[in-house]
């Protein structure tokens, strides 16, 4: 028997009124999920639990079936292990997000942080790994020490790590702050003072860099500031295949799902051209699953363009990002899964990102589970409202892993 687990990452979401009171998964054209809905189990999981912070760390570890309550530790540990950046004992990991400041009265013309100054992108404009990685050089050159160093990630995704650092610190994440002055959302906590003047320094640093000169000159978004979140020490998870008995393998192009597969001890494939937006390799990504399924036997494949979507607002981007994710990740590997004997897919996402707030949500998410094209259930489409109306609800999302492995 073969397992696949496809998540889309934020691909859940409510009722828009721009679109007739249907969700973006409703009023995207999604024929073959809805072809494998026909065939499949269907309903509502929780992968965030009461007290978490619903984001991919979390909801991801539910969904590989690791109790959040048990087993996290912290976002910036799995991204490190991502990264392949190895931490000792007593060092913090911090992820690190390239973002861009802007002063309401001033632009980006300003020199100093101050309470006009609002979080505008936590993306920094999406800027690209060759100016990214110019910018962290520069950051290490200036401020790196024995105590803290930059590490360079994809994207606007890095990592801090910070040498015997605190780990009590209340780092709220950049993507619920937008639009919002930053100066009430600084970090809190023990040794908050030195996070609070690393903002600023890192600030001073890259106003003016000829890269974010460039930038705006270009009409771009500049990289003029830094936020850090996801504090976390070091912490091993039992192997996948200690708990399930069964030899896994993890596709994706975001740091954080890899790292989360490697402490899982499932090989993590690497896909050129895969980048975590719209643009990256699809075909890539399904053919390494397809290569996988020969050696393991899940492969939980991550796509990150819906989330992405969400978080910029834009509705029709997640349509697209959603279609994109069932015409050229679940219809080629249906085709594929075909090939290869018994098989059996959960699909679901991994947590609601709402268009509406640009935030993520707590909601319970709807799922699919697949035993194969057969025992034709009735003609039906894929929704939050078909998962609400059904009557299985996992209230542990941990425990979906165990029922989808064993149904």
């Amino acid at each position: 028997m073969k397992y696949v687990v496809l998540v889309a990452d934020g691909m859940a979401d409510r009722p828009i009124e721009a679109l007739g009171g249907k969700t973006p998964l409703e009023a995207a054209r999604t024929p073959n999920i809805d072809l494998l809905s026909t065939y499949s189990e269907i309903g509502l999981v929780q992968t965030t639990p009461e007290g978490f912070i619903p984001g991919s760390d979390v909801a991801n570890l539910s969904i590989l079936g690791y109790d959040p309550r048990q087993f996290y530790s912290g976002r910036g540990p799995l991204e490190s292990a991502g990264m392949d950046v190895s931490l000792n004992q007593g060092d913090v990991a911090f992820r690190c997000n390239f973002v861009t400041f802007r002063d309401r009265q001033k632009g980006y013309a300003f020199g100093e942080l101050s309470p006009r100054v609002f979080l505008e992108d936590h993306t920094a404009g999406g800027i690209g790994d060759e100016e990214a990685r110019g910018l962290i050089d520069h950051l290490n050159n200036l401020l790196g020490s024995d105590q803290i160093q930059f590490y360079v990630g994809r994207g606007y995704r890095h990592l801090m790590v910070w040498a015997h650092g605190a780990s009590k610190v209340e780092c709220l994440p950049p993507h619920i702050l937008l639009d919002k002055e930053i100066f009430p959302f600084f970090p809190h906590g023990s040794d908050k003072g030195i996070l609070k003047k690393l903002i600023q320094s890192v600030f001073t640093v890259l106003s003016d860099h000829p890269i974010n000169e460039d930038r705006i000159a270009r009409n771009e978004r500049p990289a003029n500031g830094v936020w850090f979140w996801g504090a976390g020490k070091e912490a091993a998870l039992p192997p996948f295949s200690t708990r399930f008995a069964k030899r896994g393998a993890m596709i994706s192009a975001v740091d954080l799902l890899r790292g989360l597969g490697r402490k899982a001890g499932m090989a993590v494939i690497d896909v050129p051209g895969a980048t975590g937006s719209i643009d990256t390799d699809d075909a890539g990504k399904v053919t390494a699953a397809s290569d996988a399924l020969e050696a393991h036997d899940l492969v939980y494949l991550h796509f990150e363009a819906s989330d992405e979507a969400g978080h910029a607002g834009d509705l029709p981007l997640k349509i697209e990002a959603i279609e994109r994710f069932d015409r050229q990740i679940v219809g080629p590997l249906i085709s594929r899964m075909k090939e290869k004997g018994p098989w059996r897919l959960l699909l679901l996402s991994d947590h609601a990102t709402l268009v509406a707030t640009r935030d993520h949500a707590v909601d319970p998410v709807p799922f699919l589970l697949c035993r194969g094209l057969v025992d034709k259930r009735g003609e039906r489409a894929f929704s939050e409202k078909e998962a609400a109306g059904s009557s299985i609800f996992w209230s542990e999302g941990h425990r979906l892993m165990e029922h989808f492995l064993k149904a």
